[in-house]
């Protein structure tokens, strides 16, 4: 492959998120460096959508539910979103999913909660897990360790599991 089959234009800035959606054929979403998100139909190359003024900082991950009719963000400024992907329109925020200021993450689990990894104010990684109908407050939290790697969420539906990746770091005495 020497040639690209589309190319798609939208972003100003560099792209750093991508996430087919997981029942539609051939729709991508994107998030950049430009805090915008954009749903893509790469077959045609169109621009489904741009969500533009919902982050005013840089996004750190995106995840679509099962059925691909929401999409959560999580973002520099602390807040985790739930997007309608349909319509482009948030549907509910929680500000301050975890007090630290280092990056997080969020993955939609089956069963239409979201899991969320990032740092306590005392610089301790976290896991939490949320309700989408309440995000009042977490129905769960862990503390995990101190160590500053970022946890990284991978969620497989087919067995239910979360895997959990990130720097650990030793020291020897």
């Amino acid at each position: 492959m020497t040639d690209a089959i589309v190319t798609l234009e939208g972003h100003s800035k560099r792209v750093g998120i991508l996430a087919w959606h997981p029942c539609a054929f051939n729709i991508l979403l994107t998030a950049g460096c430009d805090n915008v998100v954009c749903v893509w139909n790469v077959g045609t190359g169109e621009l489904v959508y741009q969500l533009v003024d919902a982050h005013p900082d840089l996004i750190y991950s995106v995840s679509w539910n099962k059925d691909g009719s929401a999409v959560c963000t999580v973002c520099k400024d602390k807040a985790l979103r739930i997007i309608d992907p349909r319509r482009g329109a948030v549907l509910k925020v929680r500000e301050k999913v975890h007090d630290g200021t280092r990056p997080m993450r969020a993955v939609f689990l089956t069963d239409g909660k979201i899991l969320t990894t990032g740092f306590s104010r005392m610089s301790e990684r976290q896991l939490a897990l949320w309700d989408t109908k309440d995000l009042s407050e977490p129905m769960a939290v862990q503390e995990m360790d101190t160590s500053n790697g970022v946890l990284l969420p991978f969620y497989d539906p087919d067995t239910n599991m979360v895997y959990l990746c990130g720097k650990v770091i030793t020291k020897q005495l």
